[in-house]
């Protein structure tokens, strides 16, 4: 093999490296592969070792001029060698850091960040129990334009035509959109929001949301219930520049930290059934802020594109392997297919995508079971197995069909009845209850 011209590249050839020269020297605790900032490679070692891997990983065909030469040798405490946090640089690397797969744990790597750090922070748990309170459905895709705010919508009416609270969060903070529908025609939004919010927090905790929102009661939309409508901010010339002074970095005192604050206070204040949350598409800093956990069930969107999968396989992953490997179950999702055509053709085509959700799951989301009951994560996390065998499995996903009628209107009254009729949409609102109520059952046992 040739040199190594690329950064991923010669990441991978070092970490074979280093697989290699862990077997070589079993008493070493770990190592820590570092991609940093400035495109260069260098290593963290927990334990004693005798030959250094620097020869190794400055070989031309492994880290060639990639390799920093940098080794650090960590002194810290290191009994709980799995996920549990050390102390210092060691503390510093494993808040970020990823198990490699096939390497038991010895072998990790940590991508130093400027931006987007929700993407490799650990794993969370849900906000709160879904026993304690409500439930908190976030709504993705990886692209946008394919109908994830009209489906949230159709949702947000159906559960309020219920008799429900329902609490919409526009959290897609840099495309902003969602909560306008919910306005009559012709009326103004509020002049703060969730970016307000945030920005607020940083000098009072425990603001109250009532300011920053308004209550939709439009008995033509809502029935008997009610939708409180939490917009992003008032899009006038300075909402750039209030958006810019956020971080969504997984720090305290960051906006991640405010953002889970305002969905407690909207718990607390106004006592609704749902929350449902509208987030960023793609791999921005907002989507990682809504997917790290916090949410109870995630409905991911997409349609049966080659660019779309490969977006998906990084997403499910996130939400599935790498939470396994951290010994914690899979953040639970429902996948809908959407903009199905209504001809024969549809048909082919939802085929197509089930197949690919299938090798998807399968690949970056589903545990192995046998590695499930060595983890004693058998009876929490979908693995292989159950999912081959359950209906209503993740990976089956809903189909919504493409409605025209539904790509341009003033005021969501004029679609209201068709947003509530589409089969499609009464599946997954169907199937979002069904969860919820399964949830409440399930959750008399405590996950590990």
């Amino acid at each position: 093999m040739g040199k190594v011209s690329h950064l991923a590249q010669a990441s991978k050839q070092s970490c074979d490296a280093l697989k290699t020269w862990l077997l070589q020297n079993p008493e070493v605790d770990r190592a820590v592969l570092i991609e940093d900032v400035v495109g260069t490679l260098s290593v963290a070692i927990w334990g004693k070792y005798e030959k250094s891997p620097a020869v190794a990983l400055s070989l031309p065909e492994v880290g060639g001029r990639f390799w920093s030469g940098r080794i650090f040798t960590i002194t810290e405490p290191s009994e709980n060698i799995g996920v549990e946090p050390l102390l210092g640089l060691g503390k510093e690397l494993m808040q970020t850091a990823q198990p490699v797969s096939e390497a038991n744990h010895k072998l990790w790597i940590a991508h130093r960040f400027r931006s987007r750090g929700g993407w490799f922070s650990i794993p969370q748990h849900s906000i709160w129990n879904i026993r304690n309170g409500p439930s908190v459905v976030v709504f993705y895709s990886y692209k946008g334009g394919v109908g994830r705010s009209t489906a949230l919508a159709s949702v947000a009416i159906q559960l309020a035509r219920d008799g429900q609270r329902v609490a919409l969060v526009d959290a897609d903070l840099d495309a902003p959109g969602i909560a306008a529908s919910f306005l009559p025609e012709g009326a103004a939004l509020p002049e703060v929001g969730v970016v307000d919010y945030l920005l607020d927090s940083m000098t009072e905790a425990n603001l109250d949301p009532t300011p920053y929102s308004w209550t939709c009661r439009r008995p033509e939309l809502t029935g008997d219930g009610e939708i409180v409508v939490i917009p992003a901010g008032k899009l006038d010339p300075n909402y750039p520049a209030r958006l810019s002074r956020l971080s969504f970095d997984p720090e305290p005192g960051t906006a991640q930290e405010h953002f889970s604050t305002l969905l407690k206070r909207v718990k607390d204040v106004f006592n609704p059934t749902w929350i449902l949350v509208d987030a960023r598409t793609g791999f921005t800093d907002m989507a990682a802020m809504t997917l790290t956990g916090i949410g109870h069930l995630h409905i991911v969107f997409g349609r049966g594109s080659k660019q779309t999968w490969q977006g998906l396989n990084i997403v499910f992953d996130h939400m599935g392997r790498q939470r396994l490997q951290f010994g914690l179950p899979q953040s639970e999702c429902l996948l809908v297919h959407t903009m199905v055509p209504r001809e024969e053709v549809g048909n082919q085509l939802h085929e197509l995508f089930k197949e690919a959700a299938w090798e998807c799951f399968s690949d970056h989301y589903y545990a192995d079971d046998e590695d499930a009951k060595k983890s004693g994560l058998y009876d929490f996390a979908w693995t292989i197995n159950d999912a081959d065998q359950d209906g209503r499995a993740p990976h089956q996903s809903i189909r919504v069909q493409y409605y025209s009628g539904l790509a341009d209107f003033s005021d969501l009254v004029q679609v209201s009845d068709r947003l509530v009729q589409e089969p499609g949409l009464i599946a997954l609102t169907t199937r979002i209850r069904e969860w919820s109520k399964e949830q409440l059952i399930s959750s008399e046992g405590d996950i590990p």
